[in-house]
């Protein structure tokens, strides 16, 4: 898809790309680095001037924190903290090397999975959860 934008119209074609990467049985370090590998394409296409990378990490950083206390600490705190120490980075720089994709991917793990525990999808929280235990032991 050479041109699967239309900057114009503010489009993008998004196309479901087959089953969940959740239900191929995958290890997550090669999950992940499928991901990084597919958001380092997707973060190619020109982005609106007022999308503000600080401001996002910013958010996320304080969202992960605030979620982290108020469910209790619901995993080991190397979780939050390396959400946490990713937010405080990716806040402070922006870029699209392999670094910034691992850390944003983890971070935006992190408060997916604390966002969906906020509101009693814990089924749905678990996974993303101890992926990141599994990367923060790594």
């Amino acid at each position: 898809m050479a041109d699967a934008q239309d900057p114009d119209r503010h489009a993008m074609l998004q196309e479901a790309p087959g089953p969940s990467m959740g239900r191929l049985g995958l290890p997550p370090e090669q999950t992940i680095t499928t991901l990084c590998r597919t958001l380092r394409q997707a973060w190619t296409i020109p982005r609106p001037a007022e999308i503000a990378v600080t401001a996002k990490a910013d958010q996320l950083g304080r969202m992960v924190h605030s979620l982290w206390d108020r469910l209790g600490r619901p995993g080991p705190d190397k979780i939050a903290a390396r959400a946490l120490r990713y937010a405080d980075r990716r806040a402070a720089a922006s870029g699209h090397d392999e670094t910034a994709i691992w850390e944003w991917g983890y971070l935006e793990r992190v408060s997916t999975g604390l966002y969906l525990l906020s509101f009693g999808a814990d089924h749905l929280a678990r996974p993303f959860l101890a992926t990141a235990e599994q990367l923060a032991t790594a």
